[in-house]
């Protein structure tokens, strides 16, 4: 039996001479017929997609027409093709987008699919952000480039989840003339609330420099809070589910064997530590955050409540008073006693945490 017709073809590194043999074979030329014969009978009701499929590519290669045209016509002139925009309508568009426009005016067919582009763009883009504001938490990825015309574009892609499926979409270009964070925020800003996305929902960036969006800094403590307080409150379910996914034999093999890798650490005393560790931290620092952040804020008689975020002195003093523990050994010598695990975190870990917090504190 023919691998085409039964069970599928897979040996590519032979698939011009299989091909080639099946076009030629007395099967395929049978059924060629068969297909030939049903179209010209008229009564059949493939005859009216086929009609229909043929309309839609004559339509395609009469819009192909006029625009090779255009190109051939600015190429053989040496003429620039971009203008300072690149919008239909805006008399600075440059001299390849005009040459549509003015054909536009006398030819029916190039009309109608420039009315079009409009319409549908404006669906595509509304379609998109609806998706976002159904999924309500999205992350955000920013990066700039200059175009042919010097001009610096800022690309805006938002990712998000909705039914189970990761999306990442494209909402457009945007002008910019400053490289500061502040103008570069302000721009993503202005242009979301365009859009109508909520920054609050903002679970995540990323930018081309470090500066780039520091001042939606601002939702960085809640990001962080939100997330540890979702796994805190959750972390039962999030274990069951990890060991479900990591039994499914549905999911590929390195989705299960993630799922069980981070089902393992989730059973460690450290890691459970940890989050409610930086579930009380965190959600010390969001409340911070949000109270400085309110407009009616008077930093003069607010200055204890502000204060009361730092660390006491009883711990600041902590390492003035530290004492070494040596071990003496039967032959006479010493040497500095090995902590046990207890300590050995305690010291490697949570003292270097409640130091750096600390340290970052004096520098704010």
């Amino acid at each position: 039996m023919n691998p085409f017709v039964k069970n599928g073809f897979s040996n590519w590194k032979k698939g011009d001479e299989r091909i080639s043999g099946h076009e030629n074979s007395s099967v395929h030329q049978v059924c060629t017929m068969k297909w030939l014969h049903r179209l010209n009978n008229k009564t059949n009701i493939d005859i009216q997609l086929t009609k229909q499929l043929e309309v839609e590519e004559n339509y395609w290669i009469d819009i192909l027409k006029r625009v090779v045209e255009a190109i051939r016509f600015l190429s053989t002139r040496g003429l620039a093709f971009r203008g300072s925009h690149e919008v239909i309508g805006v008399t600075d568009n440059g001299n390849y987008l005009g040459i549509l426009e003015l054909i536009a005016k006398f030819d029916p067919v190039l009309k109608t699919r420039i009315e079009n582009y409009d319409i549908m763009s404006l669906k595509v883009f509304d379609h998109i952000v609806n998706e976002i504001i159904k999924s309500k938490y999205f992350g955000i990825v920013v990066d700039s480039t200059p175009d042919l015309a010097h001009i610096d574009q800022l690309s805006i892609i938002i990712r998000y989840c909705l039914n189970g499926t990761v999306h990442e979409r494209f909402l457009g270009f945007v002008s910019f003339h400053s490289h500061t964070g502040e103008a570069l925020a302000t721009t993503v800003l202005e242009f979301l609330k365009r859009s109508g996305i909520d920054i609050a929902n903002c679970r995540a960036q990323t930018k081309k420099s470090s500066k780039t969006l520091r001042s939606l800094s601002s939702t960085r403590w809640s990001c962080r809070n939100d997330a540890i307080e979702a796994l805190a409150g959750n972390y039962d379910e999030i274990y069951n589910t990890l060991s479900d996914i990591s039994k499914d034999m549905n999911e590929n093999a390195d989705t299960r064997h993630d799922a069980n890798s981070i089902k393992k650490k989730l059973i460690k005393l450290e890691i459970a530590f940890m989050t409610i560790f930086w579930k009380r931290v965190l959600g010390r620092f969001n409340a911070t955050s949000v109270y400085l952040e309110r407009i009616e804020i008077d930093m003069v008689t607010d200055e204890a409540k502000i204060l009361n975020l730092s660390v006491n002195k009883e711990w600041s003093n902590r390492g003035k008073n530290k004492c070494k523990i040596i071990q003496k050994y039967s032959d006479g010598t010493t040497g500095h006693e090995s902590l046990k695990d207890r300590d050995t975190f305690r010291v490697n870990t949570f003292f270097v945490i409640i130091d750096k917090l600390q340290n970052r504190i004096k520098k704010t």
